[in-house]
């Protein structure tokens, strides 16, 4: 389906040029488009001067790390249909990226009407469309930007690389049209540096992800083998992301007395949780599910299913992984239950880890929790209790919501500093050991989230993309296979980054250690300040590698 350059692709259909009618090829049109490149950690907005930009994409890459880059073209003459055309990265000896290694993504424009916590109205670039093989019709002046990621192998061999994205002519199926120019080329080089990223992220993490919607917005029907293949997908993009899927919509085999497994249920289970980029794995067991009472009258089966579901992790190899959030968000008023759930858990497995979505200063819960997970705002959450639950042997980890308002880092689309990303700095610097997103795809709220960003709402204010870093892959054409935004890419690039500072950490000398604390403090000094420059997160970066080769890349910082 043709795609109107910076066009909102909804949930009603494909988009059409502003006249209704494609423009007519020109063969001898010899436009050019005048092209601009960015470095991802930029958000970039439609109206973005290109002449900031630089004149290539340049990246430095772990082995298995996924980078991006951003690039604007902009077109004097529009030249009908394009199509945009990643090559393969020639690298040192025989060595190659393969160009389907090289994803190219159409940034999409999205309208804020009512601004987010500090925000503002405007236009703000989010969902990405997959670029490969789609054809985009060109208006005259205007704009095209396009996000371009390469995954490189963890087999790659160190050195550089390098190839292009080129602007290309393009029929109505999304190939390359015969005998025409190329309308721009975008050097794409990539230097690979020694380091491999983990299989597992050293930053844990809990990405909900709500199945009835899934179902909803791609048009499946509830308990079906495709649903299950949709969220399979969505938990792959996710994994790509760094992130860890929490609701697959399956129970483990053989858990629960009279349960009836579908075939292929472990199968499914062991691909969501055991691929890379998955570091944690929330076992299905929720204050309502799957037994009505756990703590009452239900409390002998949930203790008995807890136990099955705990020997179930330890044979998939994901038990020390693993951990049970039953209870969203407890008040004061809850201790009693929360401390009631804590003791079924421990009764079922002693080494089962609850984790609460409260703050270790709410006395109330103390002895009812083994990872805590505060709200990300200035009153939740406190560094020096990061530094007191490690002693006792408790896991801190954090999450951002509706509630965290600018100055914090939040994760709202109208949001223009790198607070994603700077996600992945502030919790290495503060000892944070996990992230958790109460939602992915929280489309409810709204009729069509490719046009509507007011995603959560409440009284006082509006969460824009609030629970929202995926998009719904049906209205584009690839149906049960989600986009992904902006936001979600550069929170993946911060996780990257606290792999990178961890390894790091894990190898180097005290000396080595200071240095990196340092810079890190530097282009993220408190909680409220962290709008860092790409060349400084460069530095941060060059020097973690440098450190993670001296040692030798060792695996047991990898673990």
């Amino acid at each position: 389906m043709p795609l109107l350059l910076l066009g909102v692709v909804g949930c009603g259909g494909g988009s059409k040029p502003a006249d209704g009618s494609a423009q007519e090829f020109d063969r001898a049109d010899a436009t050019t488009a005048r092209v601009a490149t960015f470095p991802s950690l930029q958000r970039l907005t439609p109206s973005v001067d290109l002449a900031t930009g630089e004149d290539a994409i340049e990246l430095v890459a772990a082995r298995g790390e996924r980078e991006g880059g951003q690039f604007v073209a902009v077109f004097a003459k529009a030249p009908a249909r394009i199509v945009v055309v990643a090559s393969a990265l020639e690298g040192p000896g025989t060595a190659t990226i393969p160009a389907r290694l090289v994803e190219t993504w159409l940034e999409q424009s999205i309208e804020v009407e009512q601004g987010s916590p500090a925000g503002r109205a405007g236009s703000y670039l989010d969902p990405l469309v997959p670029a490969a093989g789609r054809d985009v019709e060109v208006r005259p002046d205007a704009r095209l930007p396009v996000w371009v990621d390469v995954a490189v192998p963890v087999a790659a061999a160190p050195g550089a690389y390098a190839g292009s994205v080129q602007l290309r002519y393009a029929t109505e199926d999304g190939k390359v049209r015969a005998d025409t120019a190329v309308l721009a080329e975008v050097p794409l080089r990539v230097t690979v540096r020694g380091a491999t990223l983990p299989h597992q992220p050293t930053l844990k993490s809990n990405m909900g992800v709500e199945t009835a919607q899934v179902a909803k917005f791609e048009q499946l029907e509830q308990g079906s083998a495709k649903l299950r293949t949709a969220l399979d997908a969505y938990g792959q993009q996710l994994a790509d992301a760094r992130l860890s899927i929490a609701d697959v919509g399956v129970l483990p085999p053989g858990t629960l007395p009279g349960q009836a497994a579908a075939p292929g249920d472990a199968a499914y289970l062991q691909r969501q949780f055991t691929r890379r980029g998955v570091a944690s794995v929330r076992l299905p067991f929720y204050i309502t599910y799957p037994f009505e009472d756990p703590l009452g009258r239900d409390r002998t089966a949930a203790v008995r299913y807890l136990r099955a579901v705990a020997d179930w992790a330890r044979r998939l190899g994901v038990f020390e992984q693993s951990y049970v959030y039953a209870i969203d968000e407890p008040g004061d008023q809850d201790a009693g239950r929360v401390r009631e759930l804590h003791e079924l858990v421990h009764e079922a497995d002693p080494r089962l880890r609850l984790l609460v979505t409260r703050e270790a200063s709410a006395r109330a819960f103390q002895g009812s929790v083994d990872i805590w997970s505060p709200n990300i705002n200035a009153t939740r959450f406190r560094p020096a209790d990061v530094v007191a639950e490690h002693r006792r042997g408790h896991e801190t980890w954090w999450y951002p919501s509706i509630t965290t308002w600018q100055p914090q880092p939040d994760l709202f689309i109208d949001e223009l500093r790198p607070a994603p990303r700077a996600l992945g700095w502030l919790a290495w610097r503060y000892g944070v050991d996990g992230f958790l997103y109460w939602s992915a795809n929280h489309w409810n709220e709204v009729t069509d989230p490719w046009r509507d960003p007011a995603t959560y709402v409440e009284t006082d204010a509006v969460g824009n993309g609030d629970g929202v870093l995926l998009y719904p892959g049906a209205p584009i054409g690839q149906p049960g296979i989600p986009a992904p935004s902006v936001r979600l890419l550069q929170l993946r690039d911060g996780i990257d980054d606290h792999d990178l500072l961890t390894m790091a950490t894990c190898g180097g000398t005290a000396a080595q250690r200071a240095r990196l604390r340092g810079l890190t403090t530097a282009i993220a000094p408190s909680m409220t300040s962290f709008d860092a420059d790409a060349a400084d997160v460069a530095e941060l970066r060059d020097v973690a590698f440098d450190v993670i080769e001296a040692s030798g890349d060792s695996a047991k910082c990898r673990s």
